[in-house]
């Protein structure tokens, strides 16, 4: 039988770790185990370092933050197996069913499996209903892989190809699954459907982030890279889900600007305030604003990502 690497992504979330890695069942023939601590301020604990050696599972301890997207490569370049899935830190693997005959199959396939949620009773975890997530964030713009769901619960990717396609791309963090999955449906990869649950989804998520509303940077980035390699009149809604993040940089920067800037006004200028809120409007007149607002800032910890957000912005 072919192998399959479990690789999880630890980030200050041994705590969560410790809820899953006595299941004695995971330790299945055939499946490789590997985590990633991509802290390296927060040393893994030593009962957790001798459980996952004596279980054999490689621990891969990064000497500086990686980032998301390259801890996953990581991962990937040092596993031997066939196929490669990831586990994000606060989410729960389960022992592995029904996927056998996929991993016979000669034909190298992308696996997509079903998505179930937990929640906590007397802090015990719970497994859910299985979510029915459907993966068309974009309808349209992909063509053999439209309708994957792109989290990593729902996937276990052909470690080869996944590599010969680049890995995840951390210019596009928090679209990068997606922005792999584009990747790949552009090789022709295929899909086989399997009908089981591999790992519980943390459907809550965590504390939203302090750069959060950033990261419609990055989602920007992706959806004009993708519009440029359009046919034009291509029907897809790219176009208007790049505008969309347009608008969102675009507030990001105003904010941004006027909270760093000398100027006394800590609000957005009267003239500005009901363009902002539309997202239909995107006028050069509002990129110069911006560009004025930039040159007049005496300090601004974030400059170089409002740079970024106008220069993205101007080459819309």
């Amino acid at each position: 039988m072919k192998t399959i690497c479990r690789a999880v992504t630890i980030y200050q979330q041994w705590c969560w770790l410790r809820k899953w890695v006595s299941n004695d069942g995971l330790f299945q023939p055939g499946v490789e185990w590997m985590v990633i601590n991509d802290f390296p301020e927060d040393v893994i604990p030593d009962d957790l370092r001798f459980l996952l050696q004596e279980r054999g599972v490689a621990i891969i301890e990064a000497r500086f933050n990686l980032g998301r997207s390259e801890a996953r490569n990581t991962c990937a370049r040092n596993s031997t197996a066939d196929f490669i899935e990831f586990v994000d830190g606060d989410d729960v693997p389960l022992p592995l069913a029904g996927h056998e005959a996929a991993l016979e199959n000669p034909e190298m396939r992308l696996l997509h499996w079903k998505t179930q949620g937990y929640h906590f009773e007397e802090n015990e975890i719970r497994a859910g209903e299985v979510i029915e997530l459907t993966g068309d964030f974009c309808p349209g713009l992909l063509g053999p892989l439209d309708g994957v769901l792109c989290r990593p619960c729902a996937l276990t990717y052909p470690r080869e190809i996944l590599l010969q396609a680049g890995g995840f791309d951390g210019r596009y963090d928090t679209i990068e699954d997606y922005h792999l999955l584009w990747k790949l449906d552009q090789t022709g990869l295929g899909v086989t459907h399997i009908d089981a649950v591999k790992q519980l989804y943390r459907v809550s998520g965590g504390p939203k982030r302090s750069n959060w509303d950033t990261h419609a940077l990055h989602k920007l980035r992706f959806f004009m890279d993708v519009t440029k390699k359009l046919p034009d009149g291509d029907p897809t809604i790219a176009a208007d889900i790049r505008d969309s993040y347009a608008g969102d940089v675009l507030a990001m920067a105003f904010d941004l600007l006027i909270t760093h800037s000398n100027r006394a006004r800590a609000s957005r200028p009267a003239y500005l305030r009901e363009v902002i809120q539309d997202p239909e409007v995107r006028s050069l007149e509002i990129f110069w604003q911006a560009r004025k607002l930039l040159s007049q800032t005496a300090k601004m910890d974030s400059g170089a990502r409002l740079r970024e957000a106008l220069k993205l912005l101007a080459n819309r």
